[in-house]
């Protein structure tokens, strides 16, 4: 395939539209999954942006009800469908219940199904499994008043639910993000509340959703996940931020554990302001890289921005995009031509409130 040339790009409309997923198809076009207020039918709608490997414009839809709807995630299986993960205010049978969408190839709704009781499910993360099930990840309430815990859903390609777990106790959890391992167990990442404080969280769980091991991270301070990855070495890389007191504010910090969930390393980086990982991916050279946003080493505001780190965490360079006001990175992929895909929104440009904000680049970075 031609190497797509680099781009920065924004779509957009009137209100706001926010970008937390972004994936490169098997034809080697790009999907930027998120929410709007901008176009829909209700207070927010799922919105997916299709575009060219160049970044051009192809098509976008809107997705909802007469409420709020927010999509996270994004997936292609291996006959060409897509899928849509979130959460819905517009139907279902509680406050808010897990909402999947699946499309043909063009954009168009095929069905559209949600998952849920009298309480609260909200999916952050959905990932297709080597048999084209999907995994949706993220939290589970009972009702409003109880303690947030682990849900976890399986369905098959036709949006029949295939088992369901929940993982609940005396303190708040909440997952953020989904992998597989080689032997298609599954580990969730994302934070506990062990008391005055949250800890970032690893949970592994076999392919039946029954519980396995347990782990936080943690210190005296705040430590949230929001992405993990596979290594290579077959152990896990989290990466969110940490928060220890208010003379530091928030850095991106990462923590690296071997298969078993034990950690090896951890990385706290930032500057005298805020700043945070969202995303994570390694390549194939083992070279790790972390995106989020840096208030630190910013134009204005907050920039986009995107730190590359050894496998055994020594940080090796950075770089950052932005405007004059605020920029933020939510979502990372790998493009099959070795660059570097980011999603997020703008606040500097675009036609509306803020709008998507999508890079592609390379991965070389500016020295440390």
């Amino acid at each position: 395939m031609t190497q797509a040339r680099h781009f920065e790009t924004t779509f957009g409309f009137s209100n706001y539209d926010e970008c937390y997923d972004i994936i490169e198809l098997s034809s080697g076009d790009i999907v930027a999954a998120g929410y709007s207020g901008s176009g829909g039918l209700g207070e927010a709608d799922f919105f997916l942006q299709s575009m060219s490997p160049d970044g051009s414009d192809q098509w976008n839809g809107f997705y909802g009800g007469a409420d709020f709807d927010q999509c996270y995630s994004v997936v292609e299986d291996g006959d060409g469908s897509l899928f849509l993960g979130g959460f819905s205010s517009s139907w279902g049978l509680g406050y808010t219940d897990y909402l999947v969408v699946k499309l043909n190839a063009s954009g168009d709704q095929l069905w559209s199904k949600t998952f849920g009781s009298i309480g609260l499910e909200r999916a952050y993360d959905m990932i297709c499994t080597p048999d084209n099930n999907l995994l949706l990840s993220g939290s589970f309430q009972a009702d409003p008043r109880s303690t947030s815990g682990v849900g976890i859903m399986s369905l098959n390609s036709n949006g029949e639910e295939l088992w369901q777990a929940h993982f609940d106790g005396p303190n708040e959890k909440v997952i953020r993000s989904t992998c597989l391992t080689e032997d298609n167990q599954m580990v969730l990442a994302g934070w506990s509340n062990a008391g005055a404080e949250d800890e970032m969280l690893l949970v592994k769980i076999d392919s039946q959703g029954e519980l396995l091991w347990e782990k936080s991270f943690g210190s005296t301070g705040t430590e949230r996940c929001h992405d993990i990855v596979l290594c290579l070495d077959g152990g896990f890389l989290l990466a969110g931020y940490q928060f220890i007191d208010f003379e530091k504010n928030r850095e991106l910090y990462m923590v690296k554990t071997d298969a078993q969930g034990n950690q090896l390393w951890d990385l706290a980086w930032g500057g005298e302001l805020n700043d945070e990982a969202w995303a994570v991916e390694q390549d194939p050279s083992g070279a790790l890289f972390i995106a989020g946003f840096s208030e630190s080493f910013s134009v204005g505001g907050n920039d986009a921005c995107l730190l590359k780190v050894s496998e055994f965490g020594v940080p090796l360079g950075h770089k950052s995009f932005g405007g004059i006001s605020h920029v933020y990175s939510r979502a990372m992929h790998l493009a099959s031509n070795g660059d570097i895909l980011l999603g997020g929104y703008t606040y500097s440009s675009g036609a509306g409130l803020n709008d998507y904000y999508i890079i592609r680049t390379d991965s070389t970075v500016n020295p440390l």
